[in-house]
């Protein structure tokens, strides 16, 4: 074999090694779980790889309108690493993308799967590579919010439209009605379903309505006001305390 034969052998060999192995999403780990407050922005980063200094990647979301339904906002991807020109000497390539949400108070309770494509853009004369998917949930804390700076307890309760009194009444941790920044402030009363209990019958009994208490429990959202409930389901209600 002559020498230049054996050097494009050798080159060729390295490419099919660089392409053994697939590019693929390096974090999140796969159906990883993050956590919300409402009214609290949180990003989450993607991050995909490709053992090909080469290669050319893109993060996408899986359903673009799922994302629009809920607010949330989803990056164009960023190249971390890799190589254009000859001259570059990264030893892989690595790509970005970010998920932005900031869960309205409608959202509390909301736990959901929301999911993301990698798709590599082929060279000619490559087999083509199917779109690998990467989903995580996401949650927002039932009857919880997180304290932002200028926030204090009537602040608070016209955002959740609520009585102040019975707010500052529910957290009785606070010595006054201010509330330091990251606190965590409940926004209503964790109740465990009793046999029997319908959203309707809690209503009655805690004198709130039940749009209420869906607005608080995003999974009561549906209309369901006279079936029975499972027992020791968790959900959130704001007690009428007032005349």
């Amino acid at each position: 074999m002559r020498r230049g034969d054996s050097r494009l052998s050798s080159v060729c060999g390295w490419l099919r090694e660089l392409s053994a192995e697939l590019p693929s999403f390096t974090s999140p780990a796969p159906n990883e779980h993050f956590s919300f407050y409402m009214r609290r922005q949180k990003s989450i980063q993607l991050f995909a790889e490709s053992s090909n200094p080469y290669e050319v990647m893109s993060i996408q979301a899986s359903d673009p309108d799922k994302l629009l339904q809920f607010g949330m906002t989803f990056s164009a991807t960023s190249n971390v690493r890799g190589r254009v020109r000859a001259t570059d000497t990264a030893d892989k390539a690595i790509v970005s993308a970010e998920l932005g949400w900031w869960p309205q108070v409608s959202h509390g309770a909301l736990n959901m799967s929301v999911c993301f494509r990698l798709l590599t853009y082929q060279d000619p004369g490559r087999a083509a590579v199917a779109p690998q998917e990467r989903c995580v949930v996401v949650s927002v804390a039932r009857c919880k919010y997180e304290a932002a700076v200028g926030d204090d307890i009537k602040k608070i309760a016209q955002v959740f439209k609520v009585d102040w009194l019975t707010l500052w009444g529910l957290n009785a941790n606070l010595p006054s009605l201010n509330t330091p920044p990251g606190k965590e402030i409940m926004v209503g009363r964790i109740y465990q379903v009793l046999e029997g209990d319908t959203i309707l019958s809690i209503a009655t009994q805690f004198q709130t309505s039940v749009s209420q208490i869906r607005g608080l429990n995003y999974d009561l959202s549906t209309p369901r006001a006279a079936t029975a409930l499972p027992r020791d389901t968790a959900i959130c209600i704001f007690p009428n305390t007032c005349p």
